[in-house]
């Protein structure tokens, strides 16, 4: 399971404690991040081989055992990191001696391991830096929460927090004024403070002739009334100055505490203007390469159009008079063009197209064969710019 956790109330626990179980990845998409990266990334992960059966295996001298800290991890991804925290139990020797650890896992079907020999002889660390980061990794591992702990783990895990400094869900660092030089008094209290509805810096000029009462509550409900009464979330208010303005009441939520406006004069045509601010707010047509991305076939390869040619830059008569193979199939003029223009304009966006380049260029290698470095050049000098063949394969 390739889990995603969308929005900032997405439950980080339940997103990423269902990845562990199930042996996948967790994502977590928050403010102006897209999805599309995100999903793509985690497709990569299940297409690609993955380090399982995990486990360690320690020898220590006798009287010391090691207890494992961290939660287990079934597979590990390309690109990522696993740490794993224990805690060595018993009495330490007098003398110098060491231990080792054995990690041992399958990639690609192959049982592998890795031998670690380390000191016993513990290294003064005023900071315990590493002790707080085996703490924290404890804490996640027991504490699920006030409804799905336990009382003996909820107990467990204040006494690690409180001893570490690392805070859970069950504890919290409290701010003390120490200007007067006097103890706090009295026990401590439970105080629930409410959420705060920042509505003070909202500028609500213009809405005062629709909403009385200007009290917090009283305004974002009227918020929601207002959206599910006008037509396409768009409300439209006449000033005496005969300028209407336009405001997008999806930006006006008071969780989103942005206000969009924009102001033109009235004239007989105004619907059109409201539907032209409308789509202008849309901006996909400025995305060129989802365009392109939307017209790859399915076998990876571009049909050398009108469309590709938009996209490109150039006309379909320039296009087609620089194809090095006009007596062959013109899509793989049309899909060496469309590869290489990615690589030298949506370097950004790589993740999001590394996927159907592969496709792409495997269509090539099957249709194109050694032509490909030829198409390649061509198309460096046609669109100039300077992609190496290597992107290709060679």
């Amino acid at each position: 399971c390739f889990s995603f956790g969308i929005g900032e109330g997405a439950s980080t626990s339940l997103i990423k404690s269902i990845a562990r179980v199930s042996g996948g990845t967790a994502e977590f998409i928050t403010g102006k991040d897209r999805i599309q990266t995100k999903a793509l990334g985690s497709l990569k992960s299940a297409l690609n081989s993955s380090v399982g059966d995990i486990s360690l295996s320690w020898i220590l001298p006798p009287g010391l055992s090691a207890s494992m800290l961290s939660p287990e991890h079934a597979v590990i991804f390309r690109g990522q990191r696993l740490i794993i925290y224990a805690r060595l139990n018993g009495t330490m020797p007098q003398v110098e001696s060491s231990g080792e650890v054995c990690l041992k896992y399958t990639l690609q079907g192959k049982s592998l391991e890795n031998r670690v020999t380390f000191s016993l002889q513990p290294k003064a660390n005023k900071s315990f830096t590493i002790h707080r980061l085996a703490a924290k990794s404890l804490i996640q591992r027991k504490d699920l929460g006030s409804h799905e702990t336990s009382e003996g783990e909820k107990e467990d895990v204040v006494n690690i927090s409180i001893q570490s400094g690392v805070l859970s869900s069950f504890t919290a660092f409290i701010a003390i004024n120490k200007d007067l030089n006097q103890p706090v008094q009295g026990p401590l209290a439970t105080r629930v403070i409410p959420w705060p509805m920042m509505l003070q810096d909202l500028p609500v000029h213009g809405f005062d002739s629709y909403y009385d009462d200007t009290s917090d509550v009283a305004l974002a409900s009227r918020f929601s009334l207002c959206e599910e009464s006008v037509e396409d979330d768009v409300h439209r208010e006449r000033e005496d100055n005969g300028v209407i303005r336009f405001y997008d009441l999806e930006s006006l939520n008071p969780y989103k505490r942005k206000l969009a406006s924009v102001s033109m004069t009235e004239t007989s045509d105004s619907y059109t203007k409201k539907t032209n601010f409308q789509n202008d707010k849309k901006g996909f047509g400025e995305n060129f390469a989802m365009q392109l991305i939307s017209l790859q076939n399915a076998n990876g390869s571009w049909e050398l159009d009108e469309h590709l040619t938009k996209i490109l830059g150039t006309s379909l008569e320039d296009i087609k008079a620089a194809n090095p193979v006009k007596d062959r199939d013109p899509s793989m003029w049309a899909t060496v063009l469309a590869v290489l223009w990615l690589h030298a304009n949506e370097k950004d966006l790589k993740c999001e197209w590394e996927l159907l380049e592969r496709k792409a260029v495997a269509w090539l290698h099957d249709n194109a064969g050694s032509s490909i470095q030829m198409l390649v050049q061509a198309a460096n000098s046609l669109l100039k710019v300077s992609v190496t063949p290597a992107v290709f394969g060679f």
